[in-house]
């Protein structure tokens, strides 16, 4: 077995949510991974120096509260290269973010950044004493201080966190989730329609293009509805002169067959039609 450490794999390349929210498009995800993942590190690292003197008053062994410092530190000091992910997604973060729950900020996810670099200029100025090579840590995320710190060096580091005003991280976190809900524009829709050739794509595929004109006016009508019936009556009100027509014989009917099938008739009184999608392809498996 080879003892080669595994390459590290920030939270900007993982393709789910860290911390709950619905489907996000991947370049706001990266934002919201890196700013949910530093937001809950800079909350355990402030909680766990906050409580490290109680501890060692206590009698409890303080290289617990000293380890749990320490590992969210370095992923903080990990992660922070990776905050340029911020930069693609500024403009819409700021726009969904409210003005109250910015924290200093941009936006919540921008407050997240400062306050994690904040965090880590604070913990190794503490650890380095003098403070000699603190501006060059601020300047390159990548230049580390020696990770074999002395009890007294963790101690100080503690201290430098805990006396530090920092701000509320679940109302931080909460500020993060909404901005980002608010910035995606959701799922792309499987059925697209385009007014100008007339168009159906479905799943991205191209179905059929040049329509009938009241065949496609039917079709999008039709599709409005998102599933649910959509009458004759309301169907009499769309533009492309139906008057006097038969829905079926002139309407649908005329459909090409590949998209014909996406519409149903209702049973029951007042008949009418609904948009019916096949299952959507399967996404193959990793590895396949």
């Amino acid at each position: 077995m080879s003892s080669d450490a595994a390459p590290y794999r920030s939270v900007t390349e993982i393709d789910s949510p860290v911390h709950p929210i619905g489907p996000l498009e991947p370049e706001l995800l990266a934002a919201f991974n890196l700013a949910a993942a530093l937001t809950r590190w800079c909350q355990t690292a402030v909680l766990m120096s906050r409580n490290a003197p109680a501890l060692r008053s206590a009698g409890a062994d303080p290289s617990v509260s000293s380890r749990a410092v320490l590992w969210n530190l370095a992923r903080i000091r990990d992660e922070l290269p990776y905050t340029p992910v911020l930069l693609g997604v500024f403009n819409p973060l700021t726009r969904a973010s409210e003005p109250t729950a910015r924290f200093g900020g941009a936006s919540a996810h921008d407050a997240a950044l400062r306050t994690a670099h904040r965090l880590h200029l604070a913990a190794w100025q503490a650890a380095d004493g003098e403070g000699c090579h603190t501006a060059h840590v601020a300047r390159d995320p990548d230049a580390k201080p020696d990770p074999a710190l002395t009890e007294r060096e963790v101690e100080r580091v503690c201290f430098a966190v805990a006396r530090e005003d920092w701000p509320d991280f679940d109302a931080m976190l909460v500020a993060i989730q909404v901005e980002a809900a608010k910035a995606s524009v959701g799922p792309k829709p499987r059925l697209e329609l385009d007014d100008n050739a007339r168009a159906v794509w479905l799943d991205d595929k191209l179905l059929a293009e040049g329509l009938k004109e009241d065949s496609y006016h039917f079709l999008k009508a039709v599709a409005a509805g998102q599933g649910a019936a959509v009458t004759g009556a309301e169907l009499a009100g769309v533009p492309g002169g139906y008057e006097g027509k038969k829905w079926k014989r002139d309407v649908l009917d005329p459909m090409p067959a590949a998209v014909r099938p996406l519409v149903v008739p209702t049973p029951g009184a007042g008949g009418g039609y609904s948009l019916r999608l096949p299952p959507p392809p399967r996404k193959p498996r990793p590895g396949r």
